[in-house]
């Protein structure tokens, strides 16, 4: 798998909100993966940031059958080596993105 392309959707700039950008990265020329945010959480003095594909809301059935809600990610890497090849193309590609609105 190669990630040939990363395209910045949308940068966000409220720094009371989580979610910093909005962009979709295509595989082998050949697949786009729409959706996918960059994500930073601020704990204490620490800034997390993190990538979080599309996912979709599910209701299923508890053990007592009452209803409970949880999420579905739609599409996901399945390992860690993916997960960070998709993590390292998309920040590079938003740090170059910043670079070059900055001028």
């Amino acid at each position: 798998m190669n990630i040939t392309d990363v395209q910045i959707k949308k940068v966000y700039t409220d720094p009371t909100k989580p979610v910093k950008a909005k962009v979709s990265v295509i595989i082998d020329k050949e697949l786009i993966l729409h959706n996918i945010r960059v994500i930073e959480k601020v704990d204490g003095d620490t800034r997390k940031k993190f990538i979080a594909f599309p996912s979709q809301k599910i209701t299923t059935l508890d053990e007592n059958n009452k209803p409970t809600q949880g999420f579905f990610d739609i599409y996901h890497p399945i390992s860690s080596e993916a997960r960070i090849k998709f993590e390292a193309a998309i920040y590079k590609a938003l740090d170059e993105y910043k670079a070059e609105t900055n001028k």
